[in-house]
């Protein structure tokens, strides 16, 4: 039986800006989390997606790990920081939508 993956690249946070966010989330989103509307995640699985590749057969996942693995020992990668200072939302094709906090650059529509 072929076994299909959801692959995608994310950064981790650390727990302290996980709790951060959590908070923030629960103190603005307070009305849809008491009414039962919204179902928040859980904060350990708070990240932040670079890329979405897909779904990917798990006998490929092995080439597509070294493949990345091979750019990040030849690419310079620098370390930064990252501020959240606005927040937003984007309508998703479930007629739902998502808010998140953001850096001052609108996303993409």
């Amino acid at each position: 039986m072929l076994h299909i993956m959801r692959i995608f690249f994310a950064l981790d946070l650390t727990p302290k800006a996980k709790l951060k966010v959590a908070n923030w989330r629960d103190r603005s989103f307070r009305d849809l989390a008491v009414g039962g509307t919204a179902r928040p995640v859980p904060a350990g699985n708070f990240h932040i997606t670079l890329a979405f590749v897909g779904a990917v057969a798990e006998y490929k996942l092995e080439s597509l790990c070294n493949s990345v693995e091979e750019f990040v020992d030849r690419e310079s990668i620098e370390l930064g920081e990252i501020t959240f200072d606005e927040t937003g939302f984007r309508p998703w094709r479930c007629n739902c939508t998502r808010s998140w906090p953001w850096n001052g650059q609108k996303p993409c529509n």
